[in-house]
């Protein structure tokens, strides 16, 4: 089971949601679900950390997650960009997710570096 904490943090503008232990399904829905429910009532960004996190989830479960969450639906949901910092072990999957998104008309990059996905939450 996940374990996460959500910040605001008022000077960036950002939700940074920081996971650990292994990711479900489940898990992975209320964490989407609270950090965007928390960024919609600010106006903020997401930066979720997953560097110290695993996951379990097959990759075509990712693939109908914007589809099927309604915290990924919408207008508000693309008005939020969210980054994601994950390991360089972690980063194919979340890749492809990545895509999946995009397509689904969200905003979401994945990084590697915490700086370069501050850097590309910052510009409009």
């Amino acid at each position: 089971m996940a374990e996460y904490r959500i910040e605001v943090e008022a000077g960036a503008h950002l939700v940074r949601v920081e996971v650990t232990g292994l990711l479900t399904k489940e898990d992975g829905d209320v964490i989407i679900t609270s950090s965007r429910t928390e960024a919609s009532k600010h106006g903020f960004d997401l930066l979720y950390d997953m560097r110290d996190a695993r996951t379990d989830v097959p990759l075509g479960e990712w693939f109908f997650l914007p589809r099927r969450l309604d915290a990924l639906k919408g207008a508000e949901a693309a008005k939020r960009k969210a980054a994601v910092l994950v390991t360089a072990d972690e980063i194919a999957d979340y890749k492809f997710y990545e895509d999946v998104a995009r397509n689904a008309g969200l905003s979401f990059q994945v990084f590697l570096e915490e700086a370069e996905a501050r850097a590309w939450l910052a510009v409009s």
